[in-house]
Formats: structure tokens, C-alpha cells, sequence
């Protein structure tokens, strides 16, 4: 995915209604030596988005446990291969 396939706005009204890609869009374009070459997003979508509520549904709660293993993952992974190059 490209930073341009997140763009769901390019209008900037207020502080408030920025987007996640005018956001990362604007990171690049002020500070552009400081970004990374690639971003990776992770999303969980919610089953009810019109109920607002601090208990996740059994789904949710599913998918994070398995993203946060796979995350764990790929951190022991990356700092593996930063140890390995030392």
C-alpha cells in the first residue's frame, strides 16, 4: 500500500479532521530525511461502529491478541536480524 492509497481527504479544515494520510502526507513532505522509506499500518475493523463502548466484542479482542503476538514477532524478528549484522 501506498502512502497515496490512504488518502481518503486531501482537505485540511482544522486540526481535528486530519486525515491519516494528510498526516503521514505532511510528515514526508516537511521532513522528508526523518520518515521512513515504508510505513506499515496495522488496522483492526470493529463490528459495531455505531455503539461506543470501553469492552471490546469477542472478535475484536481476538484479532488484537493475534495482532499484538504477531507484532511481538516481528520485533523479535527485526532485532534478531539487527544483532546478527553486529
Amino acid at each position: 500500500m501506498s502512502i497515496d492509497d490512504i488518502f481518503s481527504s486531501k482537505d485540511l479544515t482544522n486540526s481535528h479532521a486530519v486525515t491519516l494520510g494528510a498526516t503521514i502526507k505532511t510528515g514526508y513532505e516537511l521532513f522528508s530525511d526523518e520518515m521512513p522509506k515504508e510505513l506499515t499500518i496495522i488496522l483492526i475493523e470493529i463490528e459495531k461502529i455505531e455503539e461506543f463502548t470501553d469492552v471490546m466484542c469477542p472478535s475484536v479482542e481476538k484479532a488484537v491478541q493475534e495482532t499484538v503476538c504477531m507484532l511481538h514477532e516481528r520485533i523479535k524478528n527485526s532485532v534478531a536480524a539487527c544483532l546478527a549484522t553486529v
